[in-house]
């Protein structure tokens, strides 16, 4: 609840106005969208704060812009709510917060777009945001989004993350599942994770993907394309498989192949003898509709460990995906998923100020 104005002390009032001009900056740079209530336009419009000319501008279009954006505020997955007081980040609901002003002033979120904390900034980091800005508008309608790529390094991502959730500034972790298949253990990784988020009040996520590792993300149909897949033996075993076990069950099994390293069912058994992993060898030999004993001799090949960076290389490759974006097979997977990360790094339009 907003205070009564005329009984704002002067240390008040240059908090209030450092709030709204801060407010004000992070709208115009484009690094969040900024959605002025009705009542908070009346008491800025009546409360006389001295602010600049271009944040008086500013704030004028959002309160004539919100009969129209009321309705993206309606339907938006994750906001943060800023309320007057101290109060730290506090959750309301799943992917909404609330924050107290003076909790926000002291922290750097106007200041700094989203991040994206991946465990490789540049391959994983590029394929990521080549799925956010194809899929965002369409299965979300979110017009903009601002975000920076972290790199976290693989195992050493945990350190990263634990970092920045202290920071104030949203933050999506991303990584693989690791998993070869749905029943297999939480990996080190995602353990290590999950106990800093729920230890953690802070403005963001934790997601593991639903696929062994994000090359798995891209369909078979365009991993096993010789673009990507240049041995031609290797695509004829995957073309071979595809056909006998037909494409539902070839779908279940993509999501938690290893495609970098391939599997060796000698090698696999050898490290998981008797009743270990029990349900994965279960899982996997009913994928591959075979016995255990033939799935303890079974090898399945590596693509090899270039499979995202020659898929970006590629615009033949890349407009078959943005097909496959509009799949009901994506949007049953992965769409969900996409969508609530893109809410975090939904910003406005950068407009010219006149």
């Amino acid at each position: 609840m907003l205070p009564q104005i005329g009984r704002l002390s002067d240390q008040q009032i240059a908090k209030f106005e450092e709030l709204f001009a801060r407010i004000a900056e992070a709208s115009l740079q484009g690094r969040h969208l900024v959605i002025l209530s009705r009542p908070t336009s009346q008491w800025l419009s009546q409360s006389k704060l001295p602010l600049a000319r271009r944040h008086l501008a500013h704030f004028e279009r959002l309160h004539q812009n919100y009969p129209t954006e009321a309705g993206l505020l309606a339907k938006a997955e994750t906001f943060l709510t800023i309320n007057v007081g101290s109060g730290g980040i506090a959750v309301q609901s799943e992917n909404r917060f609330v924050v107290g002003h003076l909790s926000l002033l002291n922290s750097a979120l106007l200041e700094t777009p989203a991040l994206l904390l991946v465990e490789d900034a540049h391959a994983d980091g590029q394929f990521f945001s080549h799925v956010l800005e194809h899929s965002a508008n369409r299965d979300a309608a979110i017009p903009k989004m601002s975000f920076a790529i972290l790199h976290g390094g693989g195992a050493s991502i945990s350190k990263e993350f634990e970092n920045r959730v202290g920071s104030g500034v949203p933050t999506v972790c991303v990584i693989d599942c690791d998993k070869r298949s749905p029943f297999d253990n939480v990996s080190v990784t995602e353990s290590k994770l999950r106990a800093i988020a729920n230890s953690n009040t802070y403005l963001g996520c934790l997601l593991s993907l639903p696929v062994h590792e994000i090359e798995n993300l891209l369909p078979f149909e365009i991993v096993s394309s010789p673009m990507i897949c240049d041995d031609a033996s290797t695509r004829a075993k995957f073309n071979a498989l595809s056909d006998r076990i037909g494409r539902t069950n070839m779908s279940q099994l993509w999501d938690y192949l290893d495609l970098k390293h391939g599997f060796d069912g000698a090698k696999y058994y050898a490290q998981h003898p008797g009743p270990k992993k029990v349900s994965t060898k279960n899982w996997l030999c009913s994928m591959l509709e075979i016995s255990d004993d033939a799935l303890s001799k079974t090898t399945l090949p590596s693509v090899g460990s270039n499979i995202i960076s020659s898929f970006l290389k590629n615009q033949t490759l890349v407009g078959k995906f943005h097909r496959h974006l509009g799949s009901p097979e994506w949007k049953h997977k992965h769409a969900e998923n996409f969508k609530t990360i893109a809410w975090y790094f939904c910003a406005r339009r950068i407009q010219a100020v006149v």
